[in-house]
């Protein structure tokens, strides 16, 4: 850092020190100091970068959403045919996968879900909001997924506040049957919030389908306030004791009959299986 020192001249008076600093827009600036020195008056002009405390990162809910989906992991996302969420997907470098109907774009989700046993999370939007045609043609696809315990993460437009009245559909009260958790999203500073619920009912427990309403221009919310941390989920396991049982019905039995579900899969339990048999 460079310095200039100018001499104002002889000390009539005793003042006392002061200090003023001035900046830039690009963080560069000079401070000052000056007050009595030996035989005078002075200034001292010190000039460099001035740290000054960073502005709010905000951010657009959709957009913030995006980022999200990015950082738990998802590839890609399904759609058809339109969806708030869409264009912020663009924006943040996650590819979209148009595809000619809703239910085929639940289907795919469903269906990357199931092919790696859960570990990844199929994900998919669908055009809702005022005009609720298309989550409609949907249902059946995410009741499949819902009968067959498949996580998918299906994402909608929501109707927005004062909106309701336009419409005689109640999406979240239609979709309670058959999903794991509905989430209504009506802040833009609930986004994390309302994801890490998602995602935590995605990779725990039974899994299952769950349906995330968002509405356009939400608004923005600040990502330093407002973090996120990617969701690790929980596994349960049996009551011991009913292994213990099971494990005595089967060396009693003389013609045991094993019927095994995709739940072997989704352990990743394939080789105890064979072990086993």
């Amino acid at each position: 850092m460079a310095g200039v020192y100018r001499n104002a001249g002889r000390v009539l008076r005793r003042r006392r020190p002061a200090a003023s600093i001035t900046g830039t827009e690009k963080g560069f600036g000079v401070l000052q100091l000056w007050g009595p020195i030996y035989k005078g008056f002075g200034v001292l002009q010190l000039w460099g970068p001035i740290y000054k405390e960073a502005p709010p990162m905000k951010v657009k809910a959709v957009n913030g959403f995006a980022r999200i989906l990015k950082a738990e992991g998802i590839p890609w996302v399904s759609c058809y045919p339109t969806s708030p969420v869409n264009n912020a997907l663009g924006e943040e470098g996650v590819p979209i996968l148009m595809m000619g109907e809703e239910r085929f774009a639940v289907a795919v989700a469903d269906a990357y879900s199931r092919v790696t046993c859960g570990k990844q999370i199929g994900t998919c939007t669908v055009m809702a909001g005022l005009n609720a045609a298309g989550i409609q043609m949907a249902f059946g696809a995410i009741a499949q997924a819902w009968e067959d315990s498949s996580p998918l993460l299906v994402i909608a437009e929501g109707v927005g506040a004062g909106a309701t009245r336009h419409t005689h559909f109640d999406m979240a009260g239609a979709f309670k049957p058959v999903t794991k958790w509905v989430g209504e999203i009506d802040r833009a500073e609930l986004v994390p919030d309302y994801l890490r619920r998602a995602f935590t009912h995605l990779r725990s427990g039974r899994p299952g389908p769950v349906l995330l309403l968002i509405p356009r221009d939400l608004g923005e919310y600040d990502t330093d306030e407002h973090p996120y941390t990617p969701v690790k989920g929980w596994r349960s396991g049996p009551d011991p004791d009913d292994i213990t049982a099971a494990i005595k019905a089967l060396l009693a039995a003389k013609s045991p009959l094993i019927y095994v579900g995709e739940g072997v899969y989704y352990g990743d339990a394939t080789n105890e299986l064979l072990t086993f048999a």
